[in-house]
């Protein structure tokens, strides 16, 4: 399995930068200091020092405090995968997630970056920066193919969820890594700082992401950083969000039913949905709060597999309509975790955030080990 779906490219700061307008009390536009501004703005989004720009910027500091944290999110989320943009997860716990957040603050606070000068350009500036790309990804490389390409190399798979023990491995990976980084030599390019007709400032999405890829050797994260997991456990990390074509072929079944998994005609593992109900809780780690929540508790059991089975947040998806519900986090839940042939039966639970409106959901069950999809309607008031 590539690590390409929790290494995507870093580049992905789409974040606008903009300066109070002029007025009576304020100097005019030429005489605007692009250079301290653009420095503020970066040491604002990489560092997270807010003091400086909000001062230049007009913004109040928790404002420009919030946006810090919200790229770090997004940061975050890029490595993690997309289901784990809000801290905390099915897939990673909080604490985890903790661990994370704290290992990117320092990552980003340690881009390295200088502007160097600013020059006027027509209405725009056109700001010179230096850059010196950090070879995160690299150093990350260099290690997983010391450990053989191993990346589980002394952890309990078998203990938890195994894309958890996955999240868990590659953090030390990360965490190596950044210790022994390296840099390669200063490059320069440019920005253009961007006069609107509000007298406001801004600098383009493309612009950032440009200098984003100066900063960190994402291309690796995509082109060179794999490895492969054990053939045992499923771990991608990103449940699927495509409505199933098939839905009309799947076997339908009801709350409670047992759902017998077949080969060669005879029952190697069982499957049932045991309660699909709204709850009033909500994460406090998941700011989305969506309008209703339902969750799902599920047992099954390996009756006589010799691999291991799984059911985890790939396994279902739960449709409200049209439209395939996002996976939500609540502490309460249940993990799933691998069930070895002749083991007990294994209790899961798992949520999702659905419409205000919703009194029908389809709960729609596929995974590796299963011959034929099928499908669970429930009905709730």
């Amino acid at each position: 399995m590539k690590i390409k779906s929790m290494l995507p490219i870093m580049g992905a700061c789409v974040l606008m930068l903009s300066a109070v307008g002029c007025s009576s009390s304020t100097p005019e536009k030429e005489e605007f200091d692009a250079a301290a501004y653009s420095t503020a703005y970066l040491d604002s989004i990489y560092k997270g020092e807010s003091a400086s720009y909000a001062e230049l910027s007009g913004q109040e500091e928790t404002a420009v405090t919030s946006t810090y944290e919200d790229n770090l999110s997004k940061w975050i989320s890029s490595v993690l995968g997309s289901n784990t943009e809000a801290p905390g997860s099915e897939i990673v716990p909080p604490d985890l997630n903790q661990s994370y957040t704290d290992l990117w603050k320092s990552i980003l606070a340690g881009f390295k970056y200088e502007v160097k000068d600013a020059k006027k350009d027509g209405d725009n500036y056109t700001v010179t920066i230096s850059a010196q790309k950090m070879e995160l990804y690299t150093q990350a490389e260099a290690i997983i193919a010391q450990m053989g390409n191993d990346i589980y190399s002394g952890a309990d798979v078998s203990a938890e969820n195994p894309t958890t023990a996955y999240a868990q491995a590659m953090l030390g990976i990360y965490q190596e890594a950044f210790d022994n980084v390296t840099y390669t030599d200063p490059e320069e390019l440019t920005v253009t700082l961007l006069a609107s007709d509000d007298d406001s400032w801004s600098v383009s999405e493309e612009d950032i992401a440009v200098l984003d890829s100066k900063l960190i050797d994402s291309d690796v994260a995509v082109d060179g950083l794999t490895s492969e997991s054990p053939e045992d456990i499923q771990t991608e990390a990103t449940p699927n969000q495509v409505y199933p074509e098939n839905l009309g072929e799947a076997t339908s079944y009801q709350v409670g039913d047992k759902v017998s998994l077949l080969q060669d005609g005879q029952e190697v593992a069982s499957f049932s949905i045991d309660s699909v109900e709204v709850t009033d809780e909500r994460s406090e780690y998941d700011p989305s709060n969506p309008e209703k929540v339902v969750v799902i508790t599920y047992t099954y059991q390996n009756l006589a597999l010799e691999e291991p089975i799984l059911y985890d947040q790939m396994s279902f998806q739960l449709l409200d309509g049209e439209t395939v519900c996002d996976p939500y986090y609540l502490q309460s839940l249940i993990s799933p975790n691998i069930s070895e042939v002749g083991g007990d039966p294994i209790t899961a639970s798992i949520a999702y955030g659905v419409s205000a409106s919703c009194q029908e959901v389809i709960v729609y069950v596929d995974g590796v080990q299963i011959d034929q999809p099928f499908q669970v309607p429930v009905s709730f008031s």
